[in-house]
């Protein structure tokens, strides 16, 4: 029998992530969720579209687990505030792997990692991560919590990736570079020397 669930989020990610917990888990979404002043729809994919302030009641954390469907939106800041609540309210976040993923390294607490990413061997990736199709993480490399990888973003050896940073579409990172905290780094770029925080990076950035 699948244990119950509940999404939180609405949009493209949420109805990706349904599709593949479906599929290829071993939970069965019940109920999406957003905060009541985000709600445009009572329904998704067939199920109920509940507000947050409703869900803590009707479907406790006693009963389900909580998947978080938010994408990189104010820095990744809105998934990591929802990573907080949910852990507050009592829910489980016990994230997803794809079984087409490849993960030789470690991953932490409600990570999504979809097809095709691969994470390298003594590689490490924090809670609340997203790792993208196709996205790949090299040996030896941290990302920090609440990191995002887009499809086919590339984060060589020996790197570190701060906290809530956004790495774009088909974006490269070079060996032992260290990209600090709430960065940005846009689609195709490729990185050759470190970054600070809260950086926005876009084409080539040069040595």
């Amino acid at each position: 029998m699948k244990t119950r669930a509940i999404v939180f989020g609405s949009g493209d990610f949420a109805r990706v992530l349904s599709f593949h917990l479906e599929r290829d888990s071993p939970y069965r979404v019940e109920a999406f969720v957003v905060d009541d002043s985000h709600r445009t729809t009572n329904e998704l994919l067939g199920r109920p579209v509940l507000s947050w302030e409703r869900v803590v009641r009707t479907h406790p954390s006693t009963d389900f687990a909580l998947f978080a469907a938010i994408g990189y939106s104010n820095g990744n800041r809105n998934r990591a505030a929802l990573f907080e609540r949910a852990k507050m309210h009592g829910y489980a976040l016990p994230g997803y792997v794809s079984s087409r993923a490849t993960i030789h390294g470690s991953l932490g607490e409600a990570t999504v990692v979809f097809d095709g990413a691969i994470v390298e061997p003594f590689a490490t990736v924090g809670a609340d991560a997203v790792l993208w199709s196709g996205a790949h993480v090299a040996h030896d490399t941290v990302l920090e919590d609440h990191v995002f990888l887009a499809p086919g973003a590339v984060i060589s050896g020996n790197c570190r990736v701060g906290a809530r940073t956004f790495v774009g579409t088909n974006a490269t990172v070079r060996d032992g570079i260290t990209i600090g905290e709430d960065c940005v780094i846009g689609a195709g770029a490729i990185i050759l020397h470190d970054v600070p925080d809260g950086m926005l990076i876009t084409g080539r950035v040069k040595a």
